[in-house]
């Protein structure tokens, strides 16, 4: 039997991650900024595949840090998550505001 809560809760917080990443992008422009490079040095390595190595090491570097942010902003906004579930389920003090809103 399959459990139908875990499976939408996973779901939701698929959905809430994404749309999260989505707005962190859309904000950071540290993060706008490495997109940008990275697209250039990407036309730049497809142009010139095979002939400098080091753009695509640097193209991979730029990548690396591009995901660095998104961890870290997946981080912090789950352990936000969290600790709104706990209040919502009445384990931590707030829940009251938080029945209210609903």
């Amino acid at each position: 039997m399959s459990n139908v809560f875990a499976t939408e809760f996973h779901h939701a917080c698929q959905d809430s991650q994404n749309a999260s990443i989505v707005e962190m992008r859309a904000q950071n422009p540290r993060y706008a900024k490495l997109n940008r490079e990275w697209f250039l040095l990407f036309n730049q390595v497809k142009n010139k595949l095979g002939e400098d190595f080091k753009l695509y090491l640097r193209l991979e570097e730029i990548q690396n840090q591009q995901k660095n942010i998104d961890c870290d902003y997946i981080y912090h906004q789950a352990f936000s998550d969290c600790i709104y579930l706990l209040q919502w389920l009445g384990l931590l003090p707030g829940e009251e505001k938080l029945h209210a809103a609903l």
